[in-house]
């Protein structure tokens, strides 16, 4: 009984795996492999991390939370030079830039490390 409900979430994850579109054929190997190798563990790390696109409801629903989010705070006054690097965060992520935050440029790599730990 485990088995046939194994080989029935082997092949099924598989299948839709090697159907899913703009993946390496690489990564896609490795994913059902992965599945089939660890049984149930597989399928359940495959469903919570190979899945990372979700679903058209859950897309839909955080486009509308960035909509109202965008349009509850005022949008940030934003220096010439600065503009274009907003305008990339902005599409990429989908939220405006907005006022209160600082950023300071730091002289090399441990001095980053410093700021980031302290």
């Amino acid at each position: 009984m485990w088995l046939i409900v194994h080989i029935i979430i082997i092949v099924t994850l598989s299948i839709r795996e090697a159907l899913r579109p703009r993946r390496d054929p690489s990564s896609r190997i490795a994913w059902i492999l992965f599945i089939a190798a660890l049984p149930y563990m597989g399928a359940l790390a495959y469903l919570m991390l190979g899945e990372v696109r979700p679903s058209g409801f859950r897309q839909k629903e955080l486009g509308t939370t960035v909509q109202d989010l965008n349009q509850q705070q005022d949008e940030a006054s934003i220096n010439d030079l600065a503009a274009p690097a907003f305008a990339i965060a902005k599409s990429i992520s989908g939220f405006i830039p907005v006022g209160g935050n600082t950023g300071q440029l730091l002289d090399d790599s441990n001095a980053t490390i410093e700021a980031l730990v302290a």
